[in-house]
């Protein structure tokens, strides 16, 4: 008799935001880690039984700190440890440095897609090969840590190099992302439904 392998699985991998400069480890109760641990419980069940398993990411540090090496590499590190089997795959969900740091592996071949939660992508962010790939992100219009403008600058940059890409305003909404965290959660799970097809 022989045994079927099952299907490889998608896993959502949720990434926390920073600083800018910073090289203190990331600490269990840092806000940034905390706010994205709450997004991974509001959504886990319900993904879960779409078969979707839920991860989040925590950085070595806390800060980008010039070229982003240091987060890069740490996302890397799990998206390699996810998808060891053929055919798995992962969508990426960040929260500001951590939208940043997913959008730098979006042409990773396990990456199916990346959701960005007022994500930090600064005027001339590079764009990767994004032609073909999912790009979906939301951001607060009263939000004055990162820019909206500069998020649809990306999207609209990624939409003419051929990715699927959409911006969302979110009205009301600061950086924190907590004035309505149900139309968040939401958002996350529509997004990752929308890139599964």
């Amino acid at each position: 008799m022989t045994t079927r392998r099952p299907a490889a699985a998608t896993t959502v991998i949720l990434v926390h935001g920073g600083r800018e400069v910073g090289t203190a480890p990331v600490r269990r109760f840092d806000l940034p880690l905390v706010r994205i641990e709450l997004f991974r419980l509001a959504i886990r069940r319900r993904l879960r039984r779409r078969g979707v398993g839920v991860r989040r990411l925590r950085f070595s540090q806390q800060g980008w700190n010039h070229d982003g090496a240091s987060a890069i590499a740490d996302l890397r590190a799990l998206v390699d440890e996810l998808t060891v089997v053929p055919g798995a795959g992962v969508i990426l969900v960040g929260h500001s440095m951590g939208g940043r740091a997913a959008v730098r592996l979006i042409d990773h071949p396990a990456v199916l897609g990346v959701v960005g939660l007022a994500p930090w992508l600064p005027l001339g962010e590079p764009l990767g090969n994004v032609a073909g790939r999912w790009l979906l992100i939301a951001h607060g219009d009263s939000d004055r840590t990162t820019y909206p403008q500069a998020s649809l600058d990306f999207v609209e940059r990624a939409r003419t190099a051929g990715a699927r890409a959409s911006h969302l305003i979110v009205a009301g909404e600061g950086h924190a992302l907590m004035r309505n965290p149900r139309w968040w959660n939401r958002y996350i799970i529509d997004s990752v439904v929308e890139i599964l097809g």
